[in-house]
């Protein structure tokens, strides 16, 4: 195994997932003995707001993923390996309980909010996967040094603990650009993308950032259509044609892959 850039970002995102959907879950009861945490109504400091209502269990989830995870993913694994994939599964699952959200409800003759009760709730998942990904961008190459993982800081090695929440890696990360069978990576040159305009822009960035080109262009593309059930027991279609646009990776002059 490699533990890369990218690994420790998979590993931080699985692990937020299934804190995110095992803490959802419980709220919408699918779990015999978990709920939501009704609180007892407490007044905050500033005397804004009452805590009550029906917030989100996040340490269910967080103990239930945990557990879930680590179990399949650090059987056998040696003791480096153990802690560094514990550390990023942590960081993921932190990572759902930094963006709950807080939620309220006004109380009140209508039209005002003289008394406003609060509660937690999460927020989507796309808002906790741009969190991880500005992880990913500052994740930190270590070393294993005497039980703790260690990096370079500009006064020599300094050790990362977990509660600083940084994502951690031992391997540096191939040349995506290049087609590598030992990782699994296909490479770019000749990559096809279709779909939406966002997609298909996507595909863009990712030819030009290994210097190729993204060459547009529309295909057509045979489908089965009004399609009919006969008796007995045959679906008789039609075929039909339509035009889809694509996104193609090609040479440019400035390619950085070898041919």
């Amino acid at each position: 195994f490699t533990d890369t850039r990218e690994t420790a970002f998979t590993h931080s995102i699985t692990s937020a997932g299934a804190t995110y959907v095992l803490t959802r879950d419980c709220r919408l009861g699918k779990f015999q003995d978990c709920a939501c945490i009704n609180n007892k109504k407490i007044k905050t400091k500033d005397n804004k707001y009452w805590w009550g209502g029906c917030s989100e269990n996040i340490k269910f989830g967080e103990v239930m993923a945990k557990h879930f995870l680590e179990a399949i993913e650090i059987k056998d694994a040696p003791t480096e390996r153990i802690k560094l994939i514990s550390h990023n599964n942590d960081v993921g699952r932190k990572a759902v309980r930094v963006n709950l959200r807080k939620q309220c409800r006004c109380h009140g003759i209508t039209g005002t909010c003289s008394t406003k009760t609060c509660w937690r709730r999460l927020p989507s998942f796309n808002e906790i996967g741009k969190y991880l990904h500005e992880k990913y961008k500052k994740a930190k190459k270590v070393r294993y040094i005497k039980r703790l993982f260690k990096t370079k800081g500009p006064k020599g090695l300094k050790s990362i603990l977990r509660k600083e929440q940084t994502l951690i890696y031992t391997d540096s990360s191939p040349d995506y650009c290049q087609r590598n069978a030992s990782v699994a990576a296909d490479g770019v040159l000749g990559r096809e993308c279709q779909g939406s305009d966002k997609n298909l822009e996507r595909c863009r960035k990712i030819c030009n950032s290994c210097g190729l080109k993204a060459v547009d262009y529309k295909e057509i593309q045979n489908f089965n259509c009004h399609c009919k059930f006969q008796w007995c027991c045959k679906v008789k279609c039609g075929l039909c044609k339509k035009s889809v646009c694509k996104t193609k990776c090609v040479v440019s002059n400035s390619a950085k892959i070898k041919l």
